[in-house]
């Protein structure tokens, strides 16, 4: 992506009260969007990565669009999940990405 012009970086987010800061995986400045990469494709996965993007995401203005990185297409009811909250996912295919958008189940080549 960046060789194509895209800025990545990561967002760290400190909440009051906590010791610790929160790191994002992925934020592309150049759309406005947080990227959460997960290593697997299970239900719990996709879950926790979801819940990440969502606490990440409140504390991150103009408030972004929100991604899933996976290593493989999730099945049909995890990537409706996603379209259902405005979730796009995202997953390496032969020599691209394909990815199913926040506002369709459906796949796109990139």
């Amino acid at each position: 992506m960046e060789s194509t012009g895209h800025r990545l970086t990561r967002k760290r987010i400190t909440q009051p009260g906590e010791s610790s800061s929160l790191y994002s995986d992925i934020f592309n400045s150049t759309e406005n969007l947080l990227i959460e990469a997960k290593g697997s494709i299970t239900r719990e996965a996709i879950r926790m990565g979801i819940g990440q993007l969502l606490d990440y995401r409140r504390f991150i203005d103009p408030r972004p669009e929100l991604a899933l990185l996976v290593p493989g297409k999730p099945r049909p009811d995890l990537l409706s999940l996603c379209a259902d909250l405005a979730i796009s996912v995202i997953w390496p295919h032969e020599t691209g990405y394909q990815h199913a958008t926040a506002n369709q189940s459906g796949t796109n080549n990139s």
